[in-house]
């Protein structure tokens, strides 16, 4: 056995610092066949050009004498060295030659000897990395006016997009209008479906571009524009709730008043009256374009990722208008990914209170009251959301974990094998899909 000064690392658990992340404590265990590596989430992301290893070594005899960075990219069916590590006494930097899932073991040496004999088939990596240089490819981005569009406003829009490590719901979609600088938030997060049907706002006209942004777990970023749609002009809805207004050359007359004097009393309260509308319908425009403005800040923010600052804005453009729904979906979201479940299910309980038929506000709910383990409540909200959308593939994934949750494997069950039997379904959800059934299967094995 080392001496335990000779060594950087514990005899038995390795632990080697990664300058970006915490350090990833593994056993290292022989075996015959490769080594699965961590769940996702804590495999470390590199997408630079170069990989940073820190490393601290006990007080010991002398300077170090050999540094040794091994790495599989087998998953430790095979080991190698790394070619001309650039090497300090802490540090040792290397360029992988490619992207992809890598393990990596490091092994020191002084004057006392080696901290530990260098890996084997089969040994554990010390840290695990994923390397990832290129961005998602997104391709294919169309929308389709829907026929019902006069009674439904619905626009379908459609994109690819593909990479070997797309983020979990790693799409957002984003609409501009003519003379807009900026893109506004359709929705930041969604599953890659490949689909989405949008209902256009009534304020929404003229041809819009849509974007396809798509995100990959090391936070690079493909998109995409569509061309241009032109929206048909349909009647406001509140087209006919108000008469007509008389023709200049019939106002205040009725009748043959030829011999009458002119009203100027009442026309002058007209000209008040109309001024003061004027006035207030000028003040009230205006605060609703400055409630524009800060929504459209909040959705950069969204873009980045900076939700404190996207939660800013969506609310004083709400305090400008209550009534913006793209300002109140923008809060909820932004409450959502910062985890505050409570606040963010005030704010899908009260889109759905306008509308209780919104697809993504049912979604929204659900994952905020899972979010705050509130599993029955959830499951109505699901129940909701599939009476409208039987086919909606994370709502029926969402249903049956939640099913689990509440103890009815049965039902769950059903809910993922509906999801096997839909057609076109993303590959990474039938995975998603299959791993619960196993899952499953092998917990009412007795």
């Amino acid at each position: 056995m080392k001496p335990p000064h000779a060594a950087i690392l514990k005899t038995a658990r390795r632990t080697v610092m990664s300058a970006s992340l915490p350090a990833v404590v593994v056993s290292v265990a022989a075996a015959a066949g490769p080594v699965t590596p961590p769940p996702a989430d804590q495999v470390q992301c590199i997408k630079g050009s170069a990989v940073r290893l820190d490393f601290d070594l006990w007080a010991g005899r002398g300077p170090l004498t050999a540094v040794d960075l091994w790495v599989t990219a087998d998953q430790s069916l095979t080991w190698r060295t790394a070619d001309t590590p650039a090497v300090t006494e802490s540090t040792v930097v290397w360029t992988p030659p490619r992207d992809g899932l890598y393990g990596l073991y490091l092994v020191v040496a002084n004057a006392a000897g080696a901290s530990s004999d260098a890996p084997t088939p089969g040994t554990a990596p010390q840290q695990w990395i994923l390397v990832d240089r290129t961005p998602p490819h997104v391709t294919s981005v169309t929308a389709r006016v829907d026929r019902a569009f006069a009674s439904n406003r619905r626009v379908d829009i459609r994109w690819r997009a593909t990479d070997a490590h797309l983020a979990e719901r790693p799409i957002g979609l984003f609409y501009q209008t003519p003379g807009d600088s900026l893109f506004i938030t359709i929705n930041p997060s969604l599953p890659n479906d490949g689909a989405y049907g949008w209902t256009v706002p009534h304020d929404v006209v003229g041809p819009i571009t849509f974007r396809v942004v798509a995100r990959d777990r090391c936070g690079l970023v493909g998109e995409a524009l569509s061309s241009p749609v032109t929206l048909p002009e349909v009647e406001s809805p509140l087209a006919g709730a108000l008469p007509a207004p008389d023709s200049p050359g019939q106002a205040g007359r009725s009748g043959d008043d030829s011999d009458r004097a002119p009203a100027a009393a009442p026309i002058a309260r007209d000209v008040e009256r109309d001024g003061l509308l004027d006035a207030a319908d000028a003040a009230a425009r205006q605060r609703r374009t400055d409630a524009q403005i800060r929504c459209k800040l909040g959705d950069r923010f969204a873009e980045r990722g900076e939700w404190d600052l996207a939660e800013e804005r969506y609310r004083e453009a709400l305090e400008m208008d209550a009534r913006s729904q793209a300002a109140r979906r923008g809060l909820a979201i932004a409450l959502l990914r910062q985890r505050r479940y409570e606040a963010a299910q005030k704010e899908y309980d009260a889109i759905l209170a306008a509308n209780g038929d919104d697809i993504e506000a049912l979604r929204g709910r659900a994952t905020a009251q899972i979010g705050r383990r509130q599993y029955r409540s959830a499951g109505n909200t699901l129940d909701a959301l599939l009476k409208l959308r039987p086919n909606d593939v994370e709502g029926l994934l969402a249903a049956g974990d939640v099913a689990m949750f509440t103890g009815d494997s049965a039902a769950a069950r059903r809910a993922w094998e509906r999801i096997r039997s839909l057609d076109n379904v993303p590959p990474e959800v039938t995975k998603r899909v299959d791993e619960r059934i196993a899952l499953l299967i092998a917990n009412a094995t007795p």
